[in-house]
C-alpha cells in the first residue's frame, strides 16, 4: 500500500522531517519516506498555485536485493500530499522490491490517496524507458503510464473522493503500510539511482518544467540503522540539470544519523 507519503516533508510518517539547506543554497526537507523534488507556486495575486498536470520519464532502476532482507521501493509522479496537513494525493508509479528469498520483483500501481494503491497488469523491468502522467479536470483523475521500450501503455480514468493540487512531484519511495494502529514506512530497497527527465507540470494553466516553479529537494533518510551504528540508509536527489526537468535520485547506505 503505497499510502503515508502525505505526511512525507512538511509532517513526515516517521518523524523525521526538517528543514536544512541544499548545496545550491535552496531550502531543503527531510523525509522518512520521499527523496526527490515538489513544487508549489503562487500567482500575481499571491494565492497559491493549483496544479492540474505533472509529467516527467525516468528508467526503471533495477532491485539490489540479498536473501533473507526484504525491501521496497517505489518511483512516481503526483499532484498534492507535500503540505503539511494533506489528505489527498494523486500518483502513478513503478515499484522496484526485493523478497525475503532475495528475487527483485517489478511492478506498475496508481493511487489517488485516500484510497487504497492499485496495481495494474502492465509489464516492467529494469531498464525499461517509462513514461508518465497525471491529469486532474474537475474531480476526475487520469492516470497514464507508458512503457517506452515495450510499446504499451495503460490509462485509466477515476473519480476522485478528495483532490490536493496544491503541488506537483517526482520521488522516490520508501513505501508504508497502515493499519489501525497507524502508518509504518518499510526498509527502503538498494535501487541504485534512477534518472528522471523532463519533469513538467502545469499550474493555473501555464506549463512548465520543475525548475520554474518553487522547487523544494527532498532528501530521504530511512528509518532503518544499518552498520555501523551511526549509518543509515535513503536517498538523495541531485541538482535539477540545465534543462530545468532532469535530475538523478541515488540510494545511500552510509547517510549520518540525524541530529537529535
Amino acid at each position: 500500500m503505497r499510502v503515508g507519503v502525505l505526511l512525507a516533508a512538511a509532517a513526515c510518517a516517521a518523524g523525521l522531517a526538517g528543514t536544512a539547506r541544499a548545496a545550491d543554497g535552496s531550502a531543503s526537507s527531510v523525509s522518512s519516506n520521499w527523496a526527490g523534488y515538489a513544487v508549489t507556486g503562487t500567482n500575481a495575486a499571491g494565492a497559491p498555485t493549483t496544479f492540474s498536470v505533472v509529467s516527467a520519464s525516468w528508467v526503471q532502476p533495477a532491485a539490489r536485493c540479498t536473501v533473507g532482507s526484504p525491501r521496497w521501493s517505489s518511483f512516481w509522479v503526483g499532484l498534492g500530499g507535500f503540505g503539511e496537513g494533506s489528505q489527498a494525493l494523486e500518483q502513478v508509479g513503478t515499484d522496484a522490491d526485493c523478497t525475503s528469498t532475495g528475487r527483485p520483483v517489478y511492478a506498475v500501481w496508481y493511487e489517488l490517496v485516500p484510497d487504497d494503491a492499485v496495481h495494474v497488469r502492465l509489464k516492467v523491468d529494469a531498464g525499461d524507458h517509462l513514461n508518465a502522467v497525471v491529469v486532474v479536470h474537475g474531480s476526475q483523475v487520469i492516470v497514464r503510464l507508458r512503457n517506452l521500450t515495450r510499446n504499451t501503455v495503460f490509462t485509466r480514468t477515476v473519480t476522485a473522493r478528495a483532490l490536493d493540487l496544491s503541488s506537483a512531484e517526482w520521488i522516490a519511495e520508501a513505501p508504508a503500510t497502515c493499519g489501525g494502529a497507524g502508518c509504518e514506512v518499510l526498509p527502503l530497497a538498494n535501487f541504485g539511482t534512477v534518472s528522471f527527465s523532463g519533469a513538467a507540470a502545469v499550474g493555473d494553466g501555464k506549463a512548465a518544467p520543475l525548475a520554474s516553479w518553487t522547487a523544494t529537494p527532498i532528501e530521504l533518510l530511512a528509518g532503518d540503522q544499518l552498520s555501523p551504528a551511526s549509518s543509515f540508509s535513503g536517498a538523495l536527489p541531485s541538482a535539477v540539470g540545465a534543462d530545468g526537468g532532469s535530475f538523478t535520485i541515488s540510494y545511500s547506505n552510509e547517510l549520518p544519523a540525524p541530529s537529535p
